[in-house]
């Protein structure tokens, strides 16, 4: 199936599912209050939501490094029959970190999205751009190569 046509119909779910979620009242909220829990953890000071943002932003970048980066690598070198020019504890060691960051990451990632709206907003938009920046890189270097 052609990758354009399934991504259209992914962006239309979305829309679908997207405006559905308008509807709901407890998450539109905005900013630190002292509703806003995430594990345990209230949110209720700027300087609390600042550190918050911080995190979401650099946690997107490390979930796309690991995405976009590791998991291709893991494909292309482990699961290859290519043989790998790596000595083998290192390949270990990159599949072990990117199952555990995908273990982590996953926990505190659903606590995060089910906060609020803002931080949804905010873990969009910068997962975007972080992603189109890899793309971007990507396709400059294959021109290249």
């Amino acid at each position: 199936m052609n990758p354009l046509l399934v991504s259209r119909i992914i962006a239309m779910w979305i829309i679908c599912v997207g405006s559905g979620l308008l509807l709901a009242t407890s998450h539109h909220r905005i900013g630190p209050n002292p509703h806003f829990v995430i594990l345990g953890m209230t949110i209720d000071t700027l300087q609390k939501y600042l550190l918050l943002c911080m995190y979401v932003i650099l946690n997107i970048i490390m979930r796309n490094m690991n995405f976009n980066i590791i998991s291709p690598w893991l494909i292309q070198n482990v699961q290859n029959t290519t043989p790998i020019i790596m000595p083998v504890p290192h390949v270990y060691q990159i599949a072990i970190c990117f199952t555990l960051y995908g273990w982590i990451d996953s926990i505190i990632y659903i606590n995060v999205l089910l906060s609020q709206y803002d931080i949804i907003l905010l873990e969009i938009v910068t997962d975007v751009i972080i992603n189109a920046y890899i793309t971007r890189t990507y396709l400059i270097n294959k021109d290249k190569g």
